[in-house]
């Protein structure tokens, strides 16, 4: 049932808002709590259950990883009373406002994954080759044994990306939730969150409310021009409301108008759920970095800060790499800036944490590091001049951000937030991933981080006069109007992708009933193949995942090919690899034509419809 999932993430919600007692005891932060308190919460409750598992099994472990993380927290809430914990009563207007964004931040979300009698469905179109990866990664967790999963795309090679976000949905489905409102509550829930951190972060480093306000929607809105394009395409007044309301593409993310910087929504908290566990987790260790600035050097206030600082970045290898890197970067610049050594305690703290994290991630992992560094100048712009590619893709938000710099130089929250100049243009000059687009994983922490300073900008400007008003609330509607369009475009419920059919939904399940953890499975590469609701890793999957990661899965496919064609020779070298299973659905038999008559009369394992399991005996 949904009020399973829900109370998965309350519990982990609670426990996290407990644990934050520790080094945090002031009072009236009851909302930040929370917030940031699932956030650490799903990411505990995901890396313990997946430490305990080898130890007690996947259920179980995720059972006592939850009841640990309750205890935790109930210790420190004993040890600091209920003091720390009280609320302080918001404004009206910051309450009315934090309920609208988290309500309107709820409905795309709510878009991410569903299931009914048709089958499974996404009605994000760039969730179309995650959502199977990610759920193909619950799923190994929730099928394993216990011990740490392959690669679910890649069989033989350990699991590289950051898991924590689908570990911890894992241990929700082992408590009986459903995975759908598993997925779904913890995405609708983080994102909530993120909303109310957002404005905590953007009051904190500019001290006005107003300001404030502003941040989650110029961070969460970004997108450049591409919603003027359309009206420009449209002709007419009417024409262009109409296809404002019902886009028939993305406006922010376009090969065509060279449109790459797509909107946060839309193509990074949805698709990426680790970027989703990331951002809070970034935007609290940062925020109790600025509140270290403002005590006392040595002081009481400034070690409590520091040490949460430290435990909340020392978590995040295995929330989202990424974030972990852009936020250790950030604070390491501003604790050079303003010259604090007592920040070294912290990233002290940090490294005991993540070390082993990221030890976990780069064992065995196959992964070609030479592949991922290169010069690269303007990063997707393909053959677009430099300038012109990014006024299409900023719009004026670049320009508000270096004006915003360049005015407040002199001021504590411009030096504090320096780091986002150097997270913009090394992204700009070097390619670090692979697939140069996984720059933007970057990037969007430089557009988080200058966010609060053109809030400011925009505030300042708006109490100028009428005049002044009225280009400020310009500049903000020209500023996000890609980016609520595509939101818009998600929260409509216009797309509907079905991922899986009710037939691959049931052959899934087959697959998990039929075979053991130590099975791998021969499949045709594809991004949604049902192979990935069995918690099996596949010999080969989607190409497209594999070279991202910087992983090597050179000559599988030519030896899938030999197999399904019936090769005995190649069926010897996959059962040399571990792969004990085939299967033969439409994938197959359009992929490989001779996929049918190859295992035609071979043992039969598993039948769902149109699709099969054989065992790949070589007698």
């Amino acid at each position: 049932m949904p009020v399973l999932a829900w109370g998965a993430w309350a519990a982990c919600a609670a426990a996290g808002a407990l644990l934050t007692l520790a080094w945090d005891r002031v009072p009236g932060r009851l909302a930040e709590r929370l917030a940031v308190g699932l956030a650490l919460g799903v990411t505990l409750l995901g890396l313990a259950s997946a430490a305990l598992a080898p130890l007690l099994g996947f259920r179980v472990a995720s059972a006592v990883a939850l009841l640990l993380l309750l205890c935790a927290g109930a210790g420190f809430a004993a040890r600091c009373g209920r003091a720390a914990l009280a609320p302080r009563p918001p404004a009206a207007t910051a309450l009315l406002a934090g309920l609208l964004a988290a309500g309107a931040i709820a409905v795309p979300m709510s878009r991410a994954v569903w299931i009914d009698a048709r089958g499974l469905f996404t009605g994000a179109d760039h969730n179309l080759g995650d959502l199977p990866f990610h759920l193909g990664i619950v799923h190994a967790f929730v099928e394993g044994d216990g011990t740490r999963p392959e690669h679910p795309e890649l069989s033989g090679v350990p699991l590289t990306y950051s898991w924590a976000v689908d570990s911890a949905v894992a241990a929700a489905i082992a408590l009986g939730a459903p995975v759908a409102a598993a997925m779904n509550a913890q995405g609708i829930a983080l994102a909530a969150g993120l909303v109310v951190l957002l404005w905590t972060w953007g009051r904190e480093l500019t001290g006005s409310r107003g300001a404030a306000l502003l941040v989650p929607a110029l961070a969460l809105l970004n997108g450049g021009t591409g919603a003027f394009r359309l009206i420009a395409e449209a002709g007419s007044a009417e024409a262009a409301w109409s296809a404002l309301a019902q886009s028939p593409h993305d406006v922010t993310i376009h090969d065509p108008w060279g449109l790459r910087w797509g909107n946060a929504l839309a193509v990074l908290l949805i698709p990426q759920r680790a970027f989703l566990l990331g951002l809070p987790l970034g935007l609290y260790a940062s925020l109790l970095a600025w509140r270290a600035l403002a005590a006392e050097r040595g002081s009481a206030e400034e070690r409590s800060a520091l040490k949460g600082v430290g435990v909340t970045l020392g978590l995040m290898p295995l929330a989202h790499a990424h974030s972990a890197l852009a936020t250790g970067l950030a604070l390491a610049v501003a604790a050079l800036l303003f010259r604090r050594p007592g920040f070294a305690r912290a990233f002290a703290l940090a490294a005991v944490l993540a070390l082993p994290q990221a030890f976990a991630l780069g064992a065995g992992s196959g992964t070609g590091l030479a592949s991922f560094v290169a010069f690269q100048v303007g990063w997707d712009r393909g053959e677009q001049g430099v300038a012109g590619f990014w006024w299409r893709n900023a719009g004026p938000y670049l320009l508000l951000a270096v004006a915003a710099f360049a005015l407040m130089r002199r001021q504590r929250a411009a030096r504090f937030l320096a780091a986002a100049g150097v997270l913009f243009l090394v992204p700009n000059l070097l390619r670090l991933s692979p697939w140069i687009w996984d720059n933007v994983k970057l990037l969007f922490w430089a557009h988080v981080l200058s966010a609060p300073l053109v809030a400011l900008l925009l505030a300042r400007l708006a109490v100028r006069g009428r005049a002044a008003a009225a280009v400020a609330a310009a500049l903000l509607a020209v500023t996000v109007a890609s980016g609520a369009v595509d939101a818009w475009r998600l929260a409509s419920g216009g797309r509907q992708h079905r991922l899986f059919d009710a037939e691959a939904l049931a052959f899934g399940r087959a697959i998990a009933q039929a075979t053991g953890p130590a099975d791998r499975l021969l499949t045709a590469p594809a991004h949604d193949h049902p192979a990935l609701l069995s918690g099996r890793p596949q010999y080969l999957g989607y190409e497209g995942h594999i070279w991202s990661q910087g992983l090597d899965g050179s000559g599988r496919r030519e030896r899938i090919a030999a197999a399904y064609a019936g090769d005995r020779a190649a069926w010897r070298e996959l059962r040399a690899a571990g792969v004990t299973a085939a299967v033969v659905g439409p994938r197959e038999r359009a992929s490989f034509p001779g996929a049918a008559a190859a295992f035609e009369g071979r043992r039969l394992l598993a039948r769902a419809g149109s699709w099969s399991l054989y065992a790949l005996d070589l007698e």
